[in-house]
């Protein structure tokens, strides 16, 4: 009998912390007022349950804005891969990318963000954000033919996408061909300005040209 009672308390405590965890959840998407408000409320909703996937990616983000991405992948590391939807995989990957791409990055990060980001675009293939990230971060993990393929996909999908075109000369300058590489970048270099929501600059493509006029002349 002491068994049972004792875990019908356990069972009792853990229920009790996660309807508590998710009262302040919505407390804090719902009632926040200040950062610092929403922030305390996703902080104590996470001690609540730091296994919930939402939370956690929550917590994780709110670490992130504050710059502190070791525990922000402590945090991530208790719910990775845990969500059941495209929308949660993406927003995974988009926490794990940008710890990726932070000071303290790892490859084994980056690789983390591209499994979520391939889990997302295998529901919802025409994703266009997704492709996007994901082919930055083939550029870090230096696989040039996933790159490429991930192009080509937003190629298919909208033929002036100048992000497109930056994955190709970058995947075709990392795997050697550097004539490709630099009809590529002429490409982008001839297009004038860039849009806003371009990750490279033009002194970026002058820069990479000249690289490739030196390796040609050489």
């Amino acid at each position: 009998m002491g068994i049972l009672a004792a875990c019908l308390m356990l069972y009792l405590n853990i229920s009790a912390r996660i309807y508590y965890g998710a009262y302040l959840l919505t407390r804090a998407e719902l009632g926040r007022k200040t950062v610092n408000e929403y922030n305390d409320f996703i902080a104590l909703a996470w001690k609540q349950n730091p296994y919930h996937n939402d939370t956690s990616l929550k917590h994780a983000q709110v670490l992130q804005s504050k710059g502190q991405w070791e525990q922000s992948r402590a945090v991530l590391l208790k719910s990775v891969g845990g969500a059941n939807h495209w929308q949660g995989w993406a927003m995974q990957g988009i926490a794990w990318e940008r710890l990726a791409f932070s000071d303290v990055g790892t490859l084994a990060d980056a690789e983390r963000a591209a499994v979520l980001y391939d889990r997302a675009l295998k529901v919802h293939p025409r994703y266009i954000k997704g492709l996007e990230r994901r082919g930055l971060l083939g550029l870090k993990l230096g696989d040039w033919g996933a790159v490429h393929d991930l192009a080509a996909r937003l190629i298919a999908i909208d033929a002036n996408n100048r992000n497109a075109l930056y994955l190709r000369a970058r995947a075709a300058e990392g795997s050697g061909d550097l004539l490709l590489a630099w009809d590529l970048y002429g490409q982008l270099s001839a297009g004038g300005a860039h849009p806003q929501n371009s990750w490279f600059t033009s002194r970026e493509v002058s820069n990479k040209l000249a690289i490739l006029k030196e390796k040609r002349i050489q």
